[in-house]
């Protein structure tokens, strides 16, 4: 009660301590202040007092106009535009506040509340030719262009000596396509203020949209000779650098966009720069400085996670995103970025508990659970509701263009890449599943602007230059193939896509010794590499026509990864092809004589016999690899494939089958055999759920879009069943259960 009875009296004294203050005298200092921050060169410290301004005299127009200035420089312009706005409104009469609010509204797309604004400062002065122009750039955002026009030449005949007038005149006339009459506008620009940097800006703009680069570069270099510390001609600089792919003289103006930078977005802009060019050590010093800033430090500190990634020192990976949280903990890159280090050590409940509820990256790090567990479609949908919490969550386009592109829906994978893109321009992975999607579908020129971008950004990178050149062997650029691939393996000398194309390249131009000399050395020194053995196998079987080395290298891919299932199909195929399965089965039962203890072997074994349909004999071969290893996913899923094919112990098959599939999470021969199992179960729901996930994978196959059909038909969906089981006949008409898919359809009609 007492506390009760006194508030009354702390109110009280509260409220007579606010009478006694002087907002006049509070809004003064933090002007001054913000005066003196802004001079310094401190931006973001100046905003923070005239916000201070602003807030001890809400009314007051003139300590908006100064926050608002501040924000413009800062290039927060929807921010400048909102206190324009507020100060114009309570300064109706001073034409310079009017019109740098309608340059704010114009630069934020509210064209008709700028137009309005200068109508009324050209009634009070029809001479101000300043805002004749501003009003031609409104009334273009209205696109009415040819009233724009008129303004712009209104604008030049009340004041002729006026640059900007002259620049945004030349810029409706380019819009036009009037290029001759645009380049003599931007020249006049130029003659009238020889000393103006934003009329030779606006040249060299002219001279690059024209490609008349030469003659850009000059007028920029211009602009520098009188003053060689702007920062938008060197920022202009630095992009025409990019352009032209001279990524090593972009230095020098990015080094001075970062020391004269008002904020420290120039200092990042650089040291991103030195990282895509692999110079870590000076990437890493100015993020570790920029990573004190209020503004910057989060982003500073999330690229030194990323970083310690790459060092391998997970440590330090974990404490930047660890510091990030802690000031903000709903920084959606520091949670994705969290989550994903969690996921990548197994940890699955936390990371999931790291990315919060009903957020993008919670959905999505519930994504990349399924993924690691092989579960394609349930990932699928926690990406799309992650895009459904937050549209734009590039991550989750991300990975669902991979998805795509990995079940050869490649207008799928092109949308979702693109999507990604568009959110985050330069986000490298998402231009590389762009460029190959584009690639497969036969799009040479779709491939070949993302290509651009990522071999300018990241040269360095093996596979940007493998893609490089597998896209100019398809534009039939052979000398440009043969240096991509050479970049790319000088850069990682056993890069799978790069050596397969400069493999198949100097065969193409029968350097075929050279060829097949590299390739050799490539698996001699990667033998415990299955995936570069099973590339080499099927280079041995079909371009170099050799058999023997083939079967090799396929035993290889076999003997580096006992749970390579296309390894254990290639080496079956080669045997198939031969029509030598009996003496292979004979040949691998003396290895496995030999090497009891090897679980390829007895697997290979009770492969071939399989294939001879010698089932008895494959089913002891494969519990003889269950024996050695109860986790050998290959034995694993061919006996309960087998089972199912007997419909026999199908809780055997199912308890197999969840054992291949934890062994192969990604593998659709196990979606085809757990599907199938379900299907003889009677359970239609899950046989769809596993087998549409195979299909998605190879929707080309007869067998799997059979099975899908039957078990759409079990389910009771017989639009979905018809189409499934038409598919499967049209792709191939004799396949094995031909028959039967016949029959499920004929009870379809």
């Amino acid at each position: 009660m007492r506390q009760i009875r006194y508030l009354p009296v702390i109110l009280s004294l509260a409220l007579l301590a606010g009478c006694g203050s002087n907002p006049s005298v509070s809004r003064e200092e933090r002007l001054k202040s913000g005066d003196q921050y802004l001079a310094d060169g401190k931006l973001d410290d100046a905003i923070v007092e005239y916000r201070g301004a602003v807030a001890a005299e809400p009314t007051h127009g003139p300590s908006r106009v100064k926050l608002a200035d501040a924000y413009m420089a800062s290039g927060d312009i929807r921010s400048a535009a909102a206190h324009f706005v507020q100060a114009a409104d309570r300064m109706p009469e001073d034409a310079i506040v009017q019109m740098k609010t309608a340059e704010a509204l114009i630069a934020v797309g509210k064209y008709e509340d700028a137009r309005a604004r200068l109508d009324k400062v050209v009634a009070a002065d029809p001479s101000n030719a300043r805002a004749y122009m501003l009003k031609g750039n409104a009334m273009a955002g209205l696109k009415d262009l040819g009233a724009a026009i008129s303004q712009m030449e209104s604008s030049i005949r009340l004041n002729p000596t006026y640059s900007p007038g002259y620049t945004s005149l030349g810029s409706l006339q380019l819009v036009r396509g009037d290029i001759q009459e645009a380049e003599i506008s931007f020249k006049r620009a130029v003659f009238t203020a020889p000393e103006s940097i934003p009329a030779r800006l606006a040249l060299a703009n002219f001279y690059w949209s024209t490609n008349r680069r030469t003659e850009g570069e000059a007028a920029l270099h211009e602009a520098l000779k009188l003053d060689p510390h702007n920062l938008i001609a060197n920022k202009a600089l630095y992009l025409m650098y990019l352009g032209s792919k001279r990524v090593a003289e972009a230095e020098a103006p990015l080094k001075v966009i970062a020391q004269n930078s008002p904020t420290a977005d120039g200092r990042l802009a650089l040291a991103d720069y030195y990282a895509a060019s692999q110079r870590m050590t000076e990437a890493k010093a100015i993020y570790e400085d920029v990573s004190k800033d209020n503004r910057y430090g989060s982003a500073a500190k999330l690229r030194l996670a990323s970083l310690g990634l790459i060092d391998g020192d997970r440590a330090t990976a974990y404490r930047f995103v660890d510091e990030v949280l802690a000031k903000e903990p709903r920084n959606v890159e520091a949670l994705v970025g969290k989550a994903q280090l969690q996921l990548s050590d197994g940890k699955k409940v936390e990371a999931l508990a790291t990315a919060g509820l009903d957020h993008p990256p919670t959905h999505y790090t519930l994504g990349l659970v399924h993924l690691a567990d092989g579960q394609t479609e349930e990932a699928t949908a926690a990406f799309e509701e992650s895009l459904r919490v937050g549209v734009t969550f590039a991550p989750a386009n991300f990975e669902l263009g991979r998805l795509a592109l990995a079940a050869r829906r490649y207008d799928d994978a092109i949308q979702f890449s693109r999507a990604a893109i568009q959110m985050v321009p330069g986000y490298g992975e998402a231009h590389l599943i762009l460029a190959r999607a584009e690639m497969l579908k036969g799009n040479v020129a779709g491939a070949e602007e993302p290509l651009r971008l990522l071999a300018l950004n990241f040269p360095e990178r093996a596979g940007v230059q493998a893609e490089v050149g597998r896209l100019l062997l398809m534009k039939n650029d052979l000398a440009g193939a043969q240096k991509a691939f050479t970049r790319a393996l000088g850069k990682e000398p056993y890069q799978l896509e790069a050596l397969e194309g400069i493999t198949i390249l100097d065969v193409r131009q029968n350097r075929t010794a050279a060829a097949r000399t590299r390739l050799d050395a490539a698996v001699k020194a990667n033998s415990n590499n299955s995936t570069l053995q099973l590339m080499a196998s099927q280079l041995y079987s079909v371009v170099f026509k050799d058999p023997a080395a083939a079967e090799h290298t396929a035993r290889q891919a076999v003997a580096a990864d006992p749970n390579n299932l296309d390894a254990f199909g290639s080496l079956a195929r080669l045997h198939a092809e031969a029509n030598n399965l009996p003496a292979a089965t004979a040949e691998f039962e003396k290895l496995a004589e030999r090497q009891p203890r090897s679980v390829g072997n007895q697997t290979t074994v009770g492969l071939l016999l399989h294939l001879q349909g010698k089932t008895d004999e494959a089913k002891a071969r494969y519990e003889k690899a269950l024996a050695l290893d109860p986790r050998a996913a290959v034995a694993a899923n061919n006996l309960a494939q087998l089972y199912v094919d007997r419909n026999e112990n199908l809780d055997v098959a199912l308890n197999l089958a969840q054992i291949a599939k934890a062994g192969l999470p990604t593998a659709h021969q196990v979606d085809d055999t757990l599907g199938w199992i379900y299907y003889r179960k009677g359970v239609g729901l899950l046989a769809v759920t596993w087998l549409k996930q195979a299909v998605a994978a190879q929707p080309d196959n007869a067998e799997y879009n059979y099975h899908l059909g039957a078990a759409y038909a079990l389910n009771k969906e017989p639009a979905n069943a018809r189409q499934s089981l038409t598919k499967a006949l049209k792709l191939r008409p004799n396949f094995q259960g031909a028959d039967d898919a016949r029959k499920i359809l004929d009870t379809l009609k």
